[in-house]
């Protein structure tokens, strides 16, 4: 039996984000020469009522406070309507610190409770030239909330007993996402005597959808629940050798499709490589897979492509033996380029493919790296800046977004790490991919999603081609 499963993700209306505008128009002062303690001399440039902040060196710093509304706890810094200062120019070596300085626009957001304090750097490089901005305007989005700040108390209510506390249970390992099988020979290898089951009491329970949130005002399920399943013979009520089990399970990486970014993106559990489920051949409700009728209302949209996603992401190093970020292989040394394959058959070549790679680095020059797919040179010398020996920074991340059109349905993104000096590393967090891809059935699990099919008074037809007519198609929002 060839299977296919059809995932359906439901879309919440459009959101509106608040929004609020703060001009900045910096009065420059000119270049000073301060000395230190230690008779070091600082060259620094400052302009009216401009701080410091430590991670960005003795570069001057615009800041401002903004109150949150209840509803709002992050925020989008846009920048438009800038002016550069035509009349002041300096060298990036004129200026201490003017290595952190980038092509883009330095700046953070720091919260406490209702408000946001923003920090930005108004100067750029431009190859080793600083341009100093007398004239711009920050349009600040205020982004939805997971979680409400201000909530009051709630009710939970609790099971009195898990499910697990009584009959016979067998626990079941799974690292992939996808439909599992359970043959009558597995049964043995577990000490189940396949032959003796009353089949409609079989049932398979697990709850996972994901690592746990870390707040503790998130609900989640306090006990392992049932997931239907599909028993391959069950119609004399008894599990013959060529009978079967067919169900669905999560791997730990789970997949989530950002509205604001319109992008499939991953997460990884910091806690486990294994998702675990529980077999019963006792307890089970007769949770089953079913047929769904197609429905007879006039479809309003076609479908006949969906969106894929593919990622290299292995939880190698923790670099600092402390936090939960973790991140994959090393760049240096004699190593000092990797490549990463997908596949993506049938993919519509007239729609970009869209890549973010994420990665951090250690050294104590300025280097720099390049992104190539299909050995076609994508980014080019993208520069990282030092870390101080001395300092409380120990690697700077980089991550890097980009879209780009390819012919083939092999997709291979090369990083490759440009420095002279041995001691310097780069670690790949990871390589993320969405593709759009052509709706044909290319054998075996095949899953897919749509999610603009999804929006509010959408009747979606979905057009599977290349099929023999033996397929089956499983909807498993809701597993």
């Amino acid at each position: 039996m060839k299977h296919i499963y059809y995932i359906l993700f439901a879309l919440l209306p459009s959101l509106v984000f608040g929004q609020e505008r703060i001009p900045l128009h910096p009065v420059w002062n000119g270049m000073e020469v301060q000395q230190t303690v230690k008779n070091l001399e600082i060259h620094t440039i400052s302009f009216e009522n401009s701080i410091t902040k430590y991670r960005y060196g003795a570069l001057p710093v615009f800041t401002a406070e903004i109150n949150l509304p209840p509803e709002w706890h992050a925020c989008v810094l846009n920048f438009d309507s800038i002016v550069f200062d035509t009349l002041q120019t300096y060298k990036l070596t004129d200026l201490t610190d003017g290595e952190f300085l980038q092509d883009t626009l330095l700046w953070h957001v720091e919260y406490e409770e209702q408000t946001a304090r923003i920090f930005v750097v108004p100067m750029i490089s431009e190859e080793d030239i600083i341009r100093l901005i007398k004239g711009l305007t920050i349009t600040v989005n205020h982004v939805p909330a997971d979680v409400p700040k201000n909530s009051e108390s709630r009710e939970v209510f609790y099971a009195d007993n898990s499910v697990l506390r009584t009959g016979d249970w067998y626990k079941i390992g799974v690292v992939q996402t996808g439909v599992h099988k359970i043959t009558y020979e597995n049964m043995q290898s577990m000490g189940i005597d396949p032959a003796s089951l009353d089949v409609s009491k079989i049932g398979l329970f697990g709850t996972y959808s994901g690592m746990l949130n870390e707040s503790n005002f998130v609900s989640r399920p306090d006990d392992l629940t049932e997931n239907a399943i599909y028993i391959e013979g069950a119609d004399d009520n008894s599990f013959d050798r060529d009978d079967y089990i067919l169900f669905h399970a999560q791997a730990p990486r789970v997949w989530w499709y950002n509205m604001f970014s319109a992008r499939f993106e991953h997460r990884n559990n910091l806690f486990s490589d294994t998702v675990y489920y529980f077999l019963t051949t006792d307890r089970g409700n007769g949770k089953r897979i079913t047929d769904s009728e197609s429905s007879t209302q006039q479809p309003t949209v076609e479908v006949n492509e969906f969106v894929d996603y593919g990622v290299h992401d292995k939880d190698l190093e923790n670099l600092i033996l402390s936090g939960k970020e973790w991140f994959g292989e090393r760049l240096t040394g004699d190593t000092l380029e990797r490549t990463y394959s997908f596949e993506f058959p049938n993919h519509n070549t007239d729609k970009p493919l869209y890549l973010q790679v994420d990665l951090a680095t250690r050294s104590f020059i300025n280097t720099y790296y390049q992104i190539f797919v299909n050995g076609e040179l994508l980014i080019d010398s993208v520069k990282v800046t030092k870390v101080s020996a001395n300092g409380g920074l120990y690697a700077r991340s980089s991550s890097q977004i980009i879209t780009f059109f390819s012919d083939s349905d092999a997709v291979e993104v090369t990083v490759k790490y440009l420095t002279d000096d041995l001691t310097s590393i780069t670690w790949v967090n990871f390589v993320a991919l969405n593709a759009e891809r052509y709706l044909r059935y290319t054998g075996n699990q095949m899953t897919f999603r749509n999610p603009a099919s999804a929006a509010a008074g959408n009747i979606s037809r979905f057009n599977l081609s290349q099929t023999d007519g033996n397929e089956v198609i499983w909807n498993i929002t809701d597993r």
